[in-house]
């Protein structure tokens, strides 16, 4: 199965009251803001859609676009674990930080792991891996493991699922020019899961192969792509929970229903940076697969 972020779910999912509504809250902006005019700019790569393009404004509700992609991401990822596992299954959620979604796993009834390195008192980086103090609070509600995900210290088979939320992004940023790195930790998602296991991603997706470093440090013509991770897993023993085509990226842009970060939001709060070999404004959505292991 495959999916990306769309204002209807999204819509449904601020209605449902699904978390993590009203944790974010940019002064950017409380509206999103649909273009349908200039998809073309970017199919026909003639470069990045700019802010002063954006001529249609629709208003919708305002809470769960306040997360930016995070409000489809959280609530699918969420959906999908209660359609698919019994209650008491082992959930190993990577790269956790301390965005609270073990705890929600907790409550859904799951067994909750999470995955980061521990940073001590002293975090080196406000925002990224988990502090003592973290571990300390909420120690009985869910279970640690130190580290990264290109190597998780578990044995194979260990969990039931593994989730990974808007983090392989970052870890393709961060090794940028090692392309084979992003490999180890997809393969050591899935040498975590027991046969049957579920693998639950999701990606912030900036939908432009220039960004994305096509054409640069080895990734190939597509760049960090989406569907060669998915084809990747495919190959080595994953399968599609349902049978579904994968969209390409120009799907996707040409979908009016895509929701897109929008501008104002986007440079309000950093989105995109790693990925400015291109501009410093591109269209960015999430996309999420769910996988499960042969």
């Amino acid at each position: 199965m495959i999916d990306y972020a769309k204002t209807s779910q999204m819509i449904e999912y601020q209605k449902k009251g699904l978390w993590p509504l009203g944790k974010f809250s940019p002064s950017a902006t409380n509206r999103v803001r649909t273009v349908v005019e200039d998809t073309a700019r970017i199919i026909l790569r003639k470069g990045p859609i700019k802010s002063t393009h954006m001529k249609q404004v629709v208003p919708l509700p305002t809470e769960v676009f306040r997360m930016g992609t995070r409000g489809w991401e959280y609530p699918w990822v969420a959906e999908n674990l209660q359609i698919a596992l019994p209650s008491g299954a082992k959930v190993l959620d990577c790269g956790c930080g301390v965005n609270g979604f073990p705890l929600e796993i907790k409550k859904m009834g799951f067994a909750a792991y999470g995955l980061d390195y521990f940073v001590g008192k002293n975090p080196q980086r406000v925002g990224y891996g988990i502090p003592d103090s973290y571990i300390k609070k909420h120690a009985k509600q869910m279970n640690f493991l130190n580290g990264g995900m290109e190597k998780i210290a578990s044995e194979a088979g260990s969990f039931d699922a593994v989730t990974c939320i808007s983090v392989m992004e970052h870890v393709v940023i961060e090794h940028k020019e090692n392309p084979s790195f992003h490999i180890k930790c997809l393969d050591e998602m899935a040498r975590v899961l027991r046969p049957g296991g579920l693998m639950i991603c999701t990606y912030d997706t900036i939908l432009d192969a220039n960004v994305v470093y096509g054409g640069k440090y080895d990734w190939g013509k597509e760049g960090w792509y989406y569907k060669d991770d998915i084809e990747y897993l495919i190959a080595h023993g994953m399968e599609m929970q349902s049978p579904g085509i994968i969209p390409s990226r120009d799907d996707i842009l040409c979908d009016q229903e895509t929701f897109f970060v929008p501008p104002d939001f986007y440079f309000a709060f950093g989105y995109g940076s790693g990925f400015e070999d291109f501009g410093k404004f591109h269209r960015l959505t999430s996309v999420g697969f769910v996988l499960k292991k042969r």
